[in-house]
């Protein structure tokens, strides 16, 4: 016997126990059919149904940032990062 949410993070190691968990309580898992929660115990001949919706899309937008570059050539760049600039 083990938790759902175990079995479905074994099952399916590319999503977390943490977004199984969000999965379950939005009704996307269901047991035998029915709803369930991420710590029902599963038994011998229960049936795991699941649906994972696919990732949003992510909207990186580009900003222009002047960089100091030092060197560069095809394969290497070396410049010189403000201070606070994010890498």
């Amino acid at each position: 016997m083990s938790r759902l949410d175990a079995y479905l993070a074994a099952a399916e190691p590319s999503v977390s126990r943490s977004a199984w968990k969000a999965l379950i309580q939005d009704g996307l898992v269901t047991v035998n059919g029915a709803a369930c929660k991420p710590n029902q115990k599963l038994k011998a001949g229960d049936a795991v149904a699941w649906t994972v919706p696919p990732r949003a899309p992510v909207a990186a937008i580009p900003e222009h940032i002047p960089l100091n570059i030092l060197f560069e050539d095809e394969s290497v760049i070396v410049l010189s990062k403000p201070p606070g600039l994010v890498v």
